[in-house]
């Protein structure tokens, strides 16, 4: 079997008949986006049958119809049909070609056709079942199909496995199975119901016909047990009613007791609630104390750590003044010993000197000239003397200017390193203050956030006490309501079950009513009292007018009646009043009596006019009650019955009647039951009632759920409150904290700035004075600079006079010459040791001053470090104290929260004891109106039995005591009188054709018993049939899973170029129903699911699993549309060859813009839209290379 040719006739784009010939091998379809290549895959799978518009891209299926273009007009109808060759009979047919075509029209019909004869979609279904051919098969696999193998969800996958292991027709026919056998079941159930009913009916058909004969003696029997029944039952409810009563007043006892104990109870829980908001109080105020202690603390410790900060400061500078002294002390002592050493240098230079003077004074004492040069000496001596005190002085003015000028880069320094802190300090101090004013605003942000969450607390406690309270209403109201549904329906229950059964009817119009009911009498409306509706105020009035009245019947026509009364002759089943429509005539009291007495004292009206009635029994109501006149009171009723002259009956408002003729009826009418007139008007009353409550309960029930629902959501914002009240309170404290440690950082910088300006100044001033000293120094240089030179032409004058003269003598004495010169380098030698030692001495001076300076530095720093450490203690005594505030004020915090929590346990236990009091509470008025509803019933029974003595039997209750007495337990007697009453209500239904009633539904429940012996017989069969299939389908299912999953392993790695992959089955136990998983392995990969692998892997995973299926379960043919489009190139390749591999024995008919796969197609069919939105066909046979125009017929 392979696929010939496909016809298109206005399906979608195709808007002339297109015919597609289709080759043996690969048939490629190619064109532009758009052009409508996709829709020969659309045509193929609707011509198999899809009926899903979306699966074919469209929302209804008359959109696959062309629907027009700018140029083309929309058409009506389109037609597709499939052409297959059968030569092989592959198909369940007799034809050798196969045709199969659809068609839809606009208006919505549509037909399929099996070679141009109609046919159902069934029969196409069937005839490509498990060929893999069909709309569900893998035959057509679109993107949508790779998508449904590639589903996340491992049970989508199956479908195509089910079609390749041919289990589809099973499936079918298992579904038909199922059905079969869903109404075999149907039926047996619908004949066991109809055999149940039969056998109801044949028991009472047969005791009928059994005790038809019996009746008479049964009657009179069933009449004095039934007297003696109710008089005992009356004796036992009037006991019971009293023994109910005890039971009411001991319950009422109870629940005031429950009462009283729960007014108690909540005014502990009050109480308490006082006590526990007292304790919250406390602990807000506790915790407030806590943070002002803690606030203090941090302060404290603050002041502390900058105390101890100056302390360190203070032992820093007192240590390095300490080692300032220390080193100036060592340099007092170098400069000691250095001066020691020049002063032994300048005594020897000086006796040396000495020396040498001696020895020129004595040369010269031996020499003419000594006279001259004695002048001249002392001259020069002099001279020199000057010049030497000059330098010297010189020497030492620069050695101080040298002094200042140092102490003045020092001070230089400071004033940088001072400036340099100082704009450190700036920053620091202005970013602490900023910080500071930030916490400061944050803070009272905290205030204003607390407020309101304080505010959020208490107004959620207060909605929770206004829900609650709400809820207490809402509560009580429902148990209101509840007990009066409870009293409704219990009184609805009983009237209805009055109404029913005809209760305080007579048994002559009990059993005609009863008959009508049941079609076997025609022509009957119903009793009076059914007929007419009274007002509440005049139902005693009109019940007493109407008397026995209100059980007569009313028929249509008096052939009726007639038939009616035969009825309960036959059956002898009592007498009744019957009164035909057509033959009553109305009884009014003429007008011109009427009008004597409208106008008297305490008259209402007519008795026929004060209640409502259908027109049609105007005439019935008109004769009982139109000569009735209803008054307020007897009095009244005698005045206007002495108007009237006594010729019609009065009756009053309290039932008290005046009859005609003068003679009077009234008196107590007793405890009263249920009155058979108003019995209808209050079952509709109450059956109001009780839907008006239903609708209060539910409504109330709703409002209870949404109280319930905001309490708790009322008590989920507390707690939230109340943990964002303690976590904002916590926050708060260390916000104050943050506050207490900036401000302390605040002083503590401007402390340094301040400190750090203090000794700015100090140094300005020390500047002052050195510059003021540098200056004097400069202008003593100057002057002693003038002093110097003049000083050293004095000595070069004398020095160049006594060379003169020294060279006038130079000849008479060199020896003298030399002795001199000598003599002056000692004297030169000795001023310049004599020099140094008094600059070394004036350096002493000035270190000895230095010292004396740092001494008073470290005394004053001495007196500064005592002081600080004096605060220092008193600070931490103080820290102490806090401290222990703090703790104490900690410890009575834990208290107080320990006591709320204790407290708020006391409050949960008498809260639960409150709610389980008023659970009881409730249980116990349940209780009470349990109890009260049975005496009600107990009363309404006893009136029943009393009404019944006294209607039916015309006896009161002492009367029927002493005549009717019970000779055996009441038990016994009811259980007797209701198997009488029973045999008496069964002999009522008899008619004489009873046994043969009785034989013919024997004869049909014998019928309906083979009936279910052979439906019990075919389900099964059904069932062994479906079991059977089960295991057809599930061996097959697993043959087949196991060859695609030995070739999909061997196609992937073929694909892929290695790796690996699997399939297996989520639940071996279930084939026919587990998923199917996919695993794979790609070449330089991990083993993982379908999910986790790139859109190519996976679509290139889908088709090995494709052609795996194919390999196992060859089809005809196969259309793919655009399958490859996830590939890239090289995996195209592949793809391709492998289509060209299975073309063999498969027809491919392949949708597609890839070229690989182009190339490897043996036809080609190019889509175009030479015309807007028309689609045409252009074919290429690839090995011919000759185009072929596809047919278009216009």
């Amino acid at each position: 079997m392979f696929l010939k040719r496909l016809d298109v006739l206005g399906f979608k784009s195709f808007a002339d008949r297109t015919e597609v010939t289709v080759v043996p091998g690969v048939t490629a379809v190619v064109g532009p986006n758009g052009s409508g290549k996709s829709n020969i895959a659309d045509a193929i799978r609707w011509v198999l049958g899809e009926q899903s518009a979306r699966s074919l891209r469209g929302a209804k299926m008359e959109d696959v119809i062309f629907a027009g273009s700018q140029n083309r007009r929309a058409l009506n109808f389109c037609e597709v049909s499939l052409t297959l060759d059968n030569a092989e009979g592959k198909l369940p047919v007799s034809y050798a070609e196969v045709t199969v075509t659809r068609r839809v029209y606009r208006n919505g019909d549509s037909e399929y056709l099996l070679n141009r004869q109609v046919c159902r979609l069934r029969d196409i279904s069937e005839l490509f079942m498990d060929t893999g051919v069909g709309r569900e098969a893998y035959s057509i696999i679109g993107q949508g199909r790779i998508e449904e193998i590639l589903s996340t969800r491992s049970e989508d996958r199956r479908g195509i496995f089910e079609e390749a292991a041919g289990i589809v027709k099973f499936k079918t026919r298992r579904k038909e199975a199922e059905r079969k056998l869903s109404d075999a079941s149907q039926n047996v159930t619908r004949v066991k119901d109809i055999l149940a009913e039969l056998e109801d009916q044949l028991e009472p058909l047969r005791e009928r016909a059994e005790r038809a004969i019996a009746y008479q003696s049964l009657s009179e029997s069933y009449r004095r047990l039934h007297i003696g029944v109710l008089t005992a039952e009356a004796a036992h409810l009037q006991s019971r009613s009293h023994d109910l009563q005890l039971a009411v007043d001991e319950q009422q006892t109870a629940l005031q007791n429950d009462h009283a104990h729960l007014n108690e109870i909540e005014q502990q829980v009050n109480e308490k609630r006082s006590v526990l908001e007292q304790v919250e109080q406390a602990l807000e105020q506790a915790n407030r104390e806590l943070l002002a202690v803690t606030e203090t603390y941090e302060q404290a410790e603050a002041e502390r750590r900058v105390a101890m900060v100056k302390q360190d400061a203070a032992l820093t500078a007192l240590e390095d003044l300490k080692k300032r002294h220390e080193e100036v002390e060592q340099q007092l002592e170098q400069l000691e010993h250095a001066i020691a050493a020049a002063d032994d240098k300048r005594s020897a230079s000086e006796l040396r000197v000495a020396k040498r003077r001696v020895a020129l004074e004595q040369a010269l004492m031996n020499s003419d000239e000594q006279g001259v040069m004695r002048a001249l000496k002392e001259r020069t001596q002099e001279a020199r003397s000057t010049l030497i005190e000059r330098m010297r002085e010189q020497a030492n003015l620069n050695n101080a200017k040298r002094a200042l000028e140092g102490e003045r880069t020092a001070l230089e320094r400071r004033r940088v390193r001072l400036r340099e802190e100082a704009e450190v300090l700036l920053t620091q101090w202005e970013e602490a203050q900023r910080h500071h004013v930030r916490l400061q605003e944050e803070a009272r942000q905290d205030e204003q956030t607390y407020a309101l969450y304080h505010e959020e607390l208490m107004k959620c406690r207060e909605k929770q006490c206004e829900e609650a309270e709400k809820r207490r209403i809402v509560q009580s109201r429902m148990t209101e309501l509840e007990q009066e549904r409870v009293s409704v329906r219990s009184r609805l229950g009983v009237l209805e079950d009055l109404q029913n059964d005809l209760e305080g009817f007579s048994a002559g119009a009990k059993a005609a009513l009863v008959a009508a009911r049941t079609q076997k009498l025609e022509g009957i409306h119903g009793a009076i009292a059914d007929l007419v509706e009274v007002p509440e105020a005049y139902q005693l009035a009109i019940e007493t007018a109407l008397g026995a009245s209100v059980q007569h019947i009313v028929t249509e026509r008096e052939r009726d009646a007639r038939n009616a009364i035969d009825y309960l002759k036959r059956r002898q089943l009592g007498r009744a009043t019957f009164l035909p429509v057509e033959v009553i005539k109305a009884r009014r009291i003429p007008p011109q009596e009427l009008q004597r007495v409208q106008s008297s004292s305490g008259f209402v009206g007519i008795a026929s006019d004060l209640l409502s009635v259908k027109p049609s029994f105007k005439s019935v109501i008109d004769s009982l009650l139109g000569n009735v006149i209803v008054v307020w009171t007897l009095p009244e009723a005698n005045a206007i019955a002495r108007v009237l002259s006594y010729r019609y009956r009065i009756v009053t408002e309290q039932g008290d009647i005046v009859n005609a003729g003068g003679s009077m009826t009234g008196g107590s009418v007793g405890r009263r039951g249920t009155p058979i007139l108003g019995r209808t008007r209050e079952i509709e009353t109450l059956r109001a009632r009780a839907q008006e409550n239903k609708s209060a309960l539910d409504e109330l029930v709703r409002t209870l759920k949404d109280h319930d629902e905001s309490i708790e959501v009322l008590l989920s914002d507390e707690k939230r409150a109340t943990e964002q009240l303690g976590e904002f309170t916590q926050h708060a404290a260390n916000r104050q904290r943050d506050i207490e440690r900036a401000k302390n950082t605040c002083g503590f910088l401007e402390e340094r700035r301040t400190a750090q300006s203090n000794e700015e100044l100090q140094l300005e001033r020390e500047s002052e004075e050195i510059e003021i000293k540098h200056n004097a120094l400069a202008d003593k240089l100057r002057l002693l600079d003038e002093q110097v030179v003049l000083a050293e032409s004095v000595v070069t004058a004398v020095e160049a006079e006594a060379e003169t003269i020294q060279a006038e003598f130079a000849g008479r004495n060199e020896e003298l010459t030399a002795q001199r010169v000598s003599l002056a380098e000692e004297e030169q030698t000795f001023l310049y040791d004599q020099s140094e030692c008094l600059r070394l001495m004036e350096e002493r001076s000035r270190y000895v001053t230095n010292k004396d300076r740092m001494f008073q530095e470290i005394s004053r720093a001495i007196a500064l470090l005592s002081e600080l450490q004096s605060t220092l203690k008193n600070l931490e005594k103080d820290s102490g104290g806090i401290a222990s505030a703090r703790e104490q004020r900690q410890s009575t915090l834990t208290e107080l929260r320990e006591n709320r929590v204790q407290r708020f346990e006391e409050l949960s236990l008498l809260e639960s004891e409150m709610d389980r009091i008023r659970e009881q509470r409730a249980r116990a008025e349940q209780r009470l109106h349990a109890s009260e509803l049975s005496r009600s019933r107990v009363d309404t029974e006893l009136e029943a039995r009393l009404g019944t003595l006294r209607d039916d039997y015309g006896l009161g209750y002492e009367l029927a005591s002493e005549r009717y007495p019970l000779d055996e337990p009441l038990a016994q007697a009811k259980a007797r009188h209701g198997e009488l009453k029973r045999t008496l209500d069964t002999f009522g239904e008899v008619s004489l054709g009873a046994a043969e009633e009785y034989e013919r539904v024997l004869e049909r429940y014998t019928f309906l018993r083979d009936q279910e012996g052979d439906l019990e017989s075919a389900r099964m069969q059904l069932g062994t049939l479906i079991a059977e299939i089960d295991d057809e389908m599930a061996k097959r299912f697993k043959e087949t899973f196991d060859e695609v999953r030995r070739h999909f392993q061997g196609v992937f790695q073929s694909l892929f170029g290695g790796g690996q992959a699997d399939l297996f089955l989520v639940d071996e136990n279930t084939p026919l129903t587990c998923g199917i998983e996919v695993i794979a392995e790609p070449p330089g990969k991990k083993m993982q699911t379908l999910s986790l692998l790139s859109g190519g892997e996976r679509a290139l995973t889908a088709l090995a699993l494709m052609f795996a299926i194919l390999r196992v379960k060859p089809v005809p043919f196969c259309v793919l549309d655009e399958v490859e489009a996830a590939l890239d190139e090289a995996n195209v390749s592949r793809f391709a060859s492998y289509l060209r591999e299975f073309s063999t024995h498969t027809q491919f008919v392949v949708i597609t813009h890839r070229r690989g796969t182009m190339e490897s197609a043996d036809v080609l069919y190019g889509v175009t839209m030479q015309d807007s939105g028309v689609s045409k066909l252009v074919s290429v046979r690839v090995l011919e290379e000759e185009p072929i125009e596809a047919t278009n017929e216009a």
